[in-house]
This record gives C-alpha cells, sequence and structure tokens, in this order.
C-alpha cells in the first residue's frame, strides 16, 4: 500500500498517480473503481480471479497459479477510506498480508444465485488474494474525523508506504521530459 501526503494544491498527488496508472494497468490487473464499497471490492477480488502462467515452461507444460488481484488506484483515500465505515479499514487490514484463502459471509445469498441450493452459498471465498492501493490525501483528512485517527491507531496506516511532501519540492511541469539532474 502507498499513501502520497501533501497539504492541497502543494504536491501534485493526483498528476503523479494518473502518470503512473498506465504502468498498474498493463499487467492485466483488475482495476478497482475510483469509489467502493467493501462489499463491492470483495466482489471484484471475486470477478479478478484468473490463472497465470509462471516458471520455466511455455503453453500447457508451465506451472499455473490462480490468484485474485486487485488494485485501487484514486487521487483521494477518502474514496476508499470513508468517515464512519470502519468495515473497509478492516477489510483492508485483512487483506494487506496477502492471506491465500479468505473468506467472507454475507446475509444475502450471492450474486447469480439462481438454484436454492446456490442461495444458501453465503460464503464467498477468495484465493491467493493480492490487493494494491496507490491514493493520496491531506494531513487534514488523516487528522480529520474519529474513524480516520483510529485507523492509524489500530495499524491500517502503519502498513503503508508514506510518501510525505511539505512544501511541493521541486515543480517539474512535464515528469515524462524532465532530464535528471
Amino acid at each position: 500500500y502507498i499513501l502520497l501526503i501533501a497539504p492541497p494544491g502543494v504536491a501534485r498527488k493526483s498528476t503523479a498517480i494518473n502518470c503512473v496508472r498506465p504502468f498498474l494497468e498493463e499487467p492485466r490487473i483488475k482495476m478497482s473503481p475510483a469509489s467502493i464499497t467493501g462489499e463491492a471490492f470483495i466482489e471484484c477480488l471475486i470477478q479478478s480471479k484468473r490463472a497465470s502462467q509462471w516458471g520455466e515452461g511455455k503453453g500447457l507444460e508451465g506451472n499455473f497459479f490462480e490468484h485474485s488481484s486487485a488494485c485501487f488506484v484514486n487521487g483521494e483515500m477518502s474514496n476508499l477510506v470513508r468517515e464512519g465505515d470502519m468495515r473497509m479499514q478492516r477489510l483492508m487490514l485483512d487483506l494487506y498480508d496477502c492471506p491465500r484463502n479468505w473468506e467472507y459471509a454475507t446475509k444475502h445469498p450471492a450474486p447469480g444465485a439462481i438454484t436454492d441450493e446456490d442461495k444458501d452459498k453465503r460464503r464467498r471465498r477468495i484465493t491467493n488474494t493480492c490487493v494494491n492501493i496507490l491514493g493520496a490525501t491531506t494531513p487534514q483528512w488523516l487528522n480529520g474525523d474519529e474513524n480516520t485517527r483510529r485507523a492509524g491507531k489500530e495499524g491500517l496506516f502503519r502498513r503503508y508506504m508514506i510518501v510525505f511532501d511539505r512544501d511541493g519540492g521541486k515543480i517539474i511541469a512535464n515528469p515524462f521530459e524532465c532530464k535528471r539532474d
């Protein structure tokens, strides 16, 4: 998990995120919608299930690894960690360690349940999860509401690699055309 933090309008956090977005989309990892609930994020992970080939073998002789991977990329962390929504924060804590098998029990049947037997299946299982988060926020938002401060105390923000810019540093108009100093 990566979190860019700077005062509003200082460090162009969203611009930096938009520069790297094409690289994250390249490996065909499922991209989560910009604003999402915990239940919808779980469904996004379930739908992202795929097998990837790895190792030396080619074609059918290769090794396949089944996984459910998704990436949340957004310039506003408040779209993911909402005021008063501790469930999403706990979900991010659960998924941080990439559990091999993660189960979620629902009150209602799974989407698309047709038969009575399907409707009884209220447990959703996700295998080999991998969640990536790239977000941005302001110091004011981190200190804002009680639940956001609580998320920090409970360890959610301790799992982030935090990039902090207080004053904007060197302004680069077009980072793709910039020569190294």
